[in-house]
């Protein structure tokens, strides 16, 4: 501040001396010592010098922006069309039909049914009987191959051959030619009090006729 007051005083002095016509003095720019107070004594007395108000600066206050209102819509919002109604058709009403009678068709005549003539059903063959001679050797079963047996009043060889293997050189001849095959007759039953002869494939014991016989592989003769 003093400094400031130094300065101002210097220049009034200037400008006194200027008005008076006294010699321009150049003002210096040199500074004055911090502790010069006072101005250098000068033949003309200098006026009091009025100390110029220091101007202190305002602060400014920063203008705060101010919000722009939102604007409050004034006009009701629209109200949406109702949707047209459609208009309801009239139904037409419905037409009666009418009801076709039935005609009755014409009973048709009966007609005579046919009467189906049966098949004529075929006769069964009838099955032949079992020979008796094959029931009474059941026993034996496959082991035996035929039975052969001579009748001492007619003299001729009857035989049973359930094997097929039956030759007419294999009967059991003592004193006889060998029979023609076709004077042969079939064995039918077995007649008791006779010899028959069997010929077996292995030797076996059965049962026959109510009495056990022990049989051996070949030909037997076997009273009945």
């Amino acid at each position: 501040m003093r400094k400031l007051i130094a300065i101002v005083l210097i220049g009034l002095i200037s400008v006194a001396i200027v008005a008076c016509g006294g010699d321009s003095v150049e003002p210096t720019n040199t500074a004055l010592p911090a502790s010069a107070t006072e101005a250098p004594d000068t033949p003309t007395p200098a006026p009091t010098a009025t100390t110029a108000p220091t101007n202190t600066p305002t602060p400014t206050n920063t203008p705060v922006p101010t919000v722009a209102p939102v604007p409050t819509p004034t006009s009701p919002p629209p109200t949406a069309a109702p949707e047209p109604t459609a208009t309801p058709v009239p139904t037409p009403a419905p037409t009666a039909t009418p009801v076709p009678v039935p005609t009755e068709a014409p009973t048709p005549a009966p007609t005579p049914e046919q009467t189906a003539t049966p098949e004529p059903t075929a006769t069964p063959e009838p099955e032949p009987a079992e020979n008796p001679v094959a029931a009474d050797l059941a026993p034996l079963g496959d082991n035996l191959l035929w039975v052969a047996h001579f009748d001492n009043i007619t003299k001729e060889w009857s035989v049973y051959d359930p094997s097929g293997t039956f030759s007419p050189d294999s009967l059991p001849l003592v004193g006889q030619d060998v029979p023609d095959a076709s004077s042969i007759g079939e064995l039918s039953a077995l007649v008791p009090r006779q010899i028959y002869w069997l010929m077996m494939s292995d030797a076996q014991t059965a049962v026959l006729g109510g009495v056990s016989r022990s049989l051996v592989s070949g030909l037997n003769g076997v009273p009945w």
